[in-house]
């Protein structure tokens, strides 16, 4: 966000040419922290730094902007969380680096971090469009996690009778209650917190849990 800053400071605002997802990538943070109903279409423009013309020309309006910024915010992150759930190391060690992954970025107040929970948080299952744009990530991300705890099944890593599903779906909600307290204002200790009973749950107690009640 630092050339819009210089530009705010300097009165100034980009050229009739310019890249959407530029703008875009500006007005994620400002919608993370204010939400879509808190956030004026002033501030927007203001970080932005295009003309209110250039904005309705090109998204057609604030809710139009909001959803194209929330699709590609989650578009960046899913590609991160992918990429650390594909890369090297043990299946257990990629799932303890995406839940590291998150910590760190909700425990540096990454404003942009917050919006799809943010979004969560202002929308639940009111909006059927923004639901839709929500689910298909959560989905996504969620079969990937499903797909490494099997192979962390596979690899002797969890108990063998483990239900991949089940076990992805709490990771997700664990993924999600971090963002959540970071959103409320806890601090990286407590993040860091949830991150590690989830692993150890995960290891322990949930194995566990799953064969004796197999």
């Amino acid at each position: 966000m630092r050339d819009a800053s210089v530009r705010r400071a300097a009165g100034m605002s980009r050229g009739k040419e310019f890249r959407r997802e530029d703008v875009l990538r500006e007005a994620i943070p400002v919608f993370a922290q204010g939400g879509y109903a808190g956030t004026s279409t002033n501030a927007l423009l203001n970080a932005m730094g295009i003309s209110r013309q250039s904005m309705y020309d090109t998204f057609g309006g604030k809710r139009s902007l909001y959803l194209a910024a929330l699709r590609q915010h989650l578009q960046q992150v899913t590609r991160q969380r992918l990429a650390i759930l594909e890369a090297d190391g043990t299946p257990l060690a990629r799932i303890a680096s995406l839940l590291q992954q998150v910590v760190s970025q909700a425990a540096n107040a990454e404003a942009a971090a917050l919006l799809e929970i943010g979004s969560v948080c202002e929308f639940g299952c009111s909006d059927r469009e923004i639901g839709a744009v929500l689910e298909q990530a959560h989905d996504t991300l969620l079969r990937a996690i499903e797909r490494c705890l099997a192979q962390a099944r596979n690899a002797g890593q969890v108990g063998e009778r483990l239900d991949s599903a089940d076990a992805a779906r709490f990771l997700s909600a664990n993924m999600t209650a971090i963002e959540l307290a970071a959103r409320g204002g806890a601090s990286p200790a407590i993040l860091q917190g949830i991150a590690t009973l989830a692993m150890r749950t995960l290891t322990h107690v949930f194995s566990t849990f799953t064969e004796r009640n197999d």
